[in-house]
């Protein structure tokens, strides 16, 4: 018996009261963890959520879980996907269907086109070398810089237009005093 059929069995037979507390508290902390592991995943997609729930629908209904919990979070109003979490995931047996569902669907959408693959890990690799670059030059800046939101403006205005070997410390310092540039010239028109 492989471990997840060990946690959805023991979901199911509760027998010792002390393991059953040990497994909520486990549940209750791979929740949080997931919730705040996604919030950046839920951050981009909100522009696309409407599509992303049709897409989630149709590879639902192609592999018969149009039960899935991972249809009403991705139904849920943005900003309150963690509600579905508190109100109906209470045994790992539901937060590991939930999570099967999620890995079928990306697994299916990422295998759906290849180029867009090779383009989505090129990507991943550019903000990844981005966020590693980041902390250095923000320890040397004197302004104080909201990161999320310069983050968000790089993903934004600038990483899909250059290659990983242009995404230098020096090219970083550069989006960094464009978008402090931006930001004072909208502070000065309000």
């Amino acid at each position: 018996m492989n471990i997840e059929q060990k946690l959805i069995k023991s979901d199911e037979n509760q027998n010792s009261n002390q393991t059953w507390k040990q497994l909520q508290a486990l549940i209750e902390q791979a929740k949080v963890d997931f919730l705040i592991t996604s919030q950046e995943f839920l951050a981009v997609a909100r522009g696309a959520k409407g599509i992303l729930v049709k897409l989630i629908e149709e590879d639902c209904q192609k592999r018969n879980r149009m039960g899935s919990l991972m249809i009403e979070w991705a139904k849920m109003k943005e900003g309150e996907e963690g509600i579905l979490f508190e109100k109906r995931m209470h045994h790992f047996k539901d937060f590991y269907y939930f999570c099967i569902d999620l890995l079928n669907f990306v697994q299916d959408l990422v295998n759906s086109c290849p180029k867009a693959q090779k383009q989505f890990n090129a990507r991943v690799k550019k903000w990844a070398k981005t966020k590693k670059i980041l902390p250095g030059i923000l320890k040397k800046e004197t302004h104080k810089i909201d990161e999320i939101t310069f983050l968000k403006y790089v993903k934004e205005q600038h990483l899909d237009h250059f290659t990983i070997e242009e995404i230098t410390k020096q090219k970083i310092k550069s989006f960094l005093y464009e978008f402090l540039t931006r930001q004072a010239c909208m502070k000065q028109k309000h």
